[in-house]
């Protein structure tokens, strides 16, 4: 394919040109990488019968979402989160250990920091974590520019005042 030969990952940032390096910087600060991800996690777990329509769908929820508010598409759904957790809890005793929170979110490929103080969970709290932790991570993936201009401007006043 015509973009094989495209050196955009790490190891080639010594041979890049200046026009690579932009693009590169350009691709990170708009997220476009997690975007086509995240597409591509959709489309895989769907499997739809026309995946350009999903995808389309896809983009349009994500900008509504970030312009309206709506609720975001996600990967896991409520069900899905719940039944991630529920197979941890085999005795169904609605509470999950620290240690099974933190592989349940790993194996949705999420983060997310619980106290030392948490030794148990209610599976229910360990669910609206997840959904929330998935609602951040989209919305920072829709919204990168105002986080990333807000940071070079920033970087830039920074450095601008130390020039002085």
């Amino acid at each position: 394919m015509y973009y094989e030969n495209c050196c955009l990952d790490k190891e080639n940032i010594r041979t890049q040109s200046k026009g690579q390096m932009i693009a590169v910087e350009y691709l990170k600060r708009r997220r476009i990488k997690e975007l086509f991800h995240f597409l591509q996690c959709i489309i895989l777990s769907e499997e739809p019968d026309d995946p350009f329509q999903k995808m389309l769908q896809t983009i349009e929820q994500l900008i509504s979402f970030r312009k309206e508010n709506t609720e975001p598409p996600m990967l896991f759904s409520r069900e899905h989160t719940d039944a991630v957790f529920a197979s941890m809890d085999p005795l169904d005793t609605k509470t999950l250990l620290r240690q099974q929170f933190r592989l349940g979110m790993e194996a949705m490929g999420l983060t997310e920091h619980v106290s030392d103080d948490d030794a148990h969970l209610k599976r229910e709290f360990a669910l609206e974590k997840a959904l929330r932790r998935q609602r951040e991570l989209v919305k920072a993936m829709v919204t990168p520019a105002v986080f990333a201009g807000r940071i070079c401007e920033t970087n830039e006043k920074e450095n601008l005042a130390e020039e002085k």
